[in-house]
């Protein structure tokens, strides 16, 4: 999952008609003015119109799908033409589900091909790519190295299945209890980067590789994975040497080159030969019965001091923030397929203040999220799609 770029707005008008052209000041779209990319298009496509000429009229426009970076949705291209002359405008999510125009122009060609089988990839005002097998600069045709499409994630704008959406609960309670386990005190920690897409396999990986390291130090090379006091072990943040593992797993798992993401397959296939290539064996336990979370053999794998790694159908985390007599408890959702290193289990039992009980079994995950780099899993959810318990030896 990717996060969004916001990006000053930037209207660009472009004045090429000739002086005895009638301008438009609305505009009629192919698709109904309730989608928000059109009613931000006629908006300022009327706006700027009726302000730069003397009498409105309608002007027919074409829409097609832009994407993002990633090839997720992130708006809409208009087209239209006024008495012969040529125009188009961008419409893109700027933030959280919000449509903006970021450039518009009068009397000038759209700078993509329309090519069949292209997808049309603006990444941010006056830069415009397409995909169709690899990356082409829209205007020219030149392939895009990927150093270059890695440098122009920085800056891109990204779709709205990028954005976390959130929902809050306090819970008021007369008493609480918890049965917890985790195998640190603090654990792994390794979360997205901005050089890459849809790898998220690969970090919930590192925070694996990170969690051995402590045992097996070949490993990461060089590499002090945390500290220990007493009974204790606190997992190092992230550094330059996690960055570098997780592109390591990336090529070892090759991701992304199959289709978006890492399939379990791939997982397990680069984790194998990341870990046979440091000088170690690797195993895994699926923790699935029919294609259903087998909870109670997960706690089991955890309790031999083995971590998880789940894979499921959407981003879903819980933050707790404990308080005396009340938890606050914010819920984070967001969607695609994601997948996440399981350090621990924490079983909560509520009473509330009418006698009633309520139990919550949360998995410790590592999310892998730069916004949120650990939280909880409600088992209740039931998105786990696929769960393995890793040895490493």
């Amino acid at each position: 999952m990717k996060k969004s770029a916001v990006l000053t707005l930037i209207v660009c008008v472009a004045l090429a008609l000739c002086a005895s052209v009638i301008p438009a000041a609305t505009a009629s779209a192919a698709e109904p003015e309730t989608d928000p990319t059109d009613v931000a298009f006629a908006e300022a496509f009327g706006t700027l119109a009726g302000e730069t000429y003397a009498a409105p009229v309608d002007a027919v426009c074409d829409r097609t799908p832009l994407y993002d970076i990633d090839l997720e949705p992130l708006g809409a291209l208009y087209t239209f033409e006024l008495y012969g002359e040529k125009g188009y405008a961008a419409v893109v999510n700027v933030e959280a589900d919000i449509y903006e125009v970021t450039e518009m122009f009068f009397g000038a060609e759209a700078p993509y091909p329309f090519n069949e089988g292209d997808l049309n990839v603006y990444v941010r005002p006056m830069s415009y790519l397409v995909y169709n097998d690899g990356y082409l600069n829209a205007e020219t045709g030149a392939e895009i190295s990927a150093e270059t499409i890695a440098a122009l994630r920085d800056e891109a704008f990204y779709g709205s299945d990028g954005t976390l959406s959130s929902t809050h609960e306090t819970i008021y309670y007369t008493d609480k209890s918890q049965n917890t386990h985790s195998l640190a005190t603090r654990n792994p920690s390794i979360v997205e980067l901005p050089a890459y897409s849809y790898e998220c396999v690969c970090v919930a990986g590192a925070n694996i590789i990170q969690y051995y390291d402590r045992n097996y130090p070949n490993l990461i090379a060089n590499y002090t994975p945390g500290m220990g006091i007493g009974t204790r072990y606190m997992y190092a943040t992230p550094g330059s040497q996690t960055t570098a593992l997780v592109g390591q797993l990336y090529s070892a798992m090759g991701t992304n080159t199959t289709g978006s993401g890492t399939t379990v397959s791939q997982f397990r296939n680069g984790m194998t030969s990341y870990v046979t290539g440091a000088g170690y064996s690797i195993s895994y336990t699926s923790l699935m019965s029919g294609t259903s979370f087998n909870y109670q053999a997960a706690k089991t794998q955890l309790e031999s001091s083995r971590p998880l790694v789940i894979f499921t159908e959407a981003i879903d985390v819980t933050v707790i923030s404990a308080g005396s007599g009340s938890d606050s408890v914010t819920d984070y959702h967001g969607a695609g397929r994601h997948a996440m290193a399981v350090f621990g289990y924490n079983e909560i039992t509520y009473t509330m203040s009418d006698g009633s009980v309520r139990n919550v079994n949360y998995l410790n995950v590592a999310p892998g999220l730069e916004s949120i780099s650990a939280g909880y899993y409600n088992v209740s959810t039931g998105g786990i799609e696929d769960a393995l318990a890793i040895v490493i030896s």
